[in-house]
């Protein structure tokens, strides 16, 4: 193909056919080039073309953020069809790449509003007796569709109690995830007495939709209802566990 357009762009100054022998082309194979390029892109590259300029709108619409997951996720949305490996090709033609953008996130942000639990554990985690200690925390992860968050809860053994994973940071996250680890105990009547549950002490309002979590009204009255007494460290204690 790029012969035959050096051919076209020299056969105003030279014969073609010179042009074919000097280049080591047929003609006749310059003359179907030109003939198709006189008829203009058929069905199959015409498509291509429409998927081509898709793509570029959707990276750009998303400030170049989207990777060829995302810009094909969101094609589907708009009703166009293109399959996820031409994206990728496509992408890579055009030199399009997703752009990682993460703001900075703090899961631990004390809310001065809210008094935190007493602390029972001083940063000793070696407690002797199964159940007598539970440590909970929360964490985010970054993934194509965008922040998620983690709670769990640790018995202080090499396989998590319980967990929970979500879009928010809200309180039900860290509830859920208490809960959880509730069940897999066999339900609140056959708890142990005297659980000791030690977090951070959560976050304050930042966060779109957020609250205190561990210092929520809803989370300490769940709490007392499972006779689980809190402790709260400082940032980073729960931490020292994993």
């Amino acid at each position: 193909m790029r012969i035959f357009a050096f051919v076209a762009a020299q056969k105003a100054g030279f014969p073609v056919r010179t042009l074919c022998r000097v280049c080591k082309v047929s003609a006749s194979g310059f003359y179907a080039y030109a003939a198709r390029l006189a008829a203009g892109p058929g069905p199959a590259a015409a498509a291509r073309q429409a998927a081509a300029g898709h793509i570029a709108r959707v990276h750009a619409a998303s400030r170049r953020r989207y990777g060829s997951p995302r810009v094909t996720a969101q094609l589907a949305r708009e009703g166009i069809t293109v399959n996820h490996k031409a994206v990728e090709r496509e992408m890579a033609r055009q030199g399009l790449a997703g752009r990682c953008s993460r703001r900075k996130i703090r899961t631990t942000r004390r809310d001065p509003g809210q008094v935190p639990a007493a602390d029972l554990v001083r940063r000793d985690f070696a407690w002797p007796r199964t159940d007598e200690l539970w440590i909970g925390d929360a964490t985010y992860i970054w993934t194509d569709e965008g922040w998620c968050y983690l709670a769990t809860v640790d018995a202080c053994s090499p396989r998590l109690l319980g967990w929970s994973i979500t879009d928010h940071l809200r309180t039900q996250l860290c509830l859920d995830a208490l809960l959880a680890a509730v069940a897999a105990r066999g339900g609140r009547r056959n708890l142990p007495a005297g659980i000791v549950f030690h977090t951070d002490h959560g976050t304050q309002d930042g966060f779109k939709g957020s609250s205190q979590q561990y210092t929520a009204g809803e989370f300490r009255a769940a709490c007392r209802t499972l006779r689980i007494t809190q402790s709260m460290g400082t940032v980073g204690d729960c931490l020292l566990t994993g």
